[in-house]
């Protein structure tokens, strides 16, 4: 995708679901419900968990492709080129591992066309985020705040706030 076109999603995914730059204030937008999990081996998810969680969201607002984009822009220092790296892959375990294996994005988001749906990834966790009205989806296990600090048993209180901040309801 061109950076503008990049961009303008971004923003949109931005102002309806999660900001991330305003960390440890991280919260999901009204309306919407979230959960963090810790990032589990190279492709941050096991199959498993990519199925039950954004395949079953993609699937549930008829989607079929997602768009994965970084949540800043590059500046090349050697072309002064500025960049936001993207991809579009179909939702399956084969196209996310493959995206996954070949990733050079540091900090990104997935999302579809309905934007009802966002997962941030970075280095050491990920983050979904998605409209409350889909919550039927997603198993409750992932919807529990004392899991998710368990998980997270090396955080410091500003991190607490942040996975306590993304369970509370809106």
């Amino acid at each position: 995708m061109k950076r503008d076109q990049i961009n303008n999603l971004i923003k949109s995914v931005n102002s309806k679901l999660i900001e991330p730059i305003s960390f440890p204030e991280v919260r999901p937008a009204e309306g919407y419900t979230s959960f963090i999990m810790r990032k589990d081996d190279e492709y941050w998810m096991s199959q498993e968990v990519f199925e039950k969680t954004l395949v079953k969201l993609s699937n549930s607002v008829g989607c079929s492709r997602v768009i994965a984009a970084e949540d800043f822009e590059r500046v090349y220092k050697s072309t002064g080129e500025t960049v936001r790296l993207n991809e579009t892959f179909g939702v399956s375990w084969e196209e996310f591992s493959r995206f996954c294996s070949k990733n050079a994005m540091i900090s990104f988001y997935i999302f579809d066309d309905s934007q009802r749906w966002c997962a941030w990834f970075n280095d050491g966790y990920w983050v979904l985020v998605f409209d409350k009205q889909l919550s039927d989806h997603i198993d409750d296990i992932y919807l529990n705040v004392n899991t998710a600090l368990q998980a997270f048993p090396e955080a410091d209180e500003q991190f607490k706030i942040f996975i306590k901040h993304l369970y509370a309801a809106s």
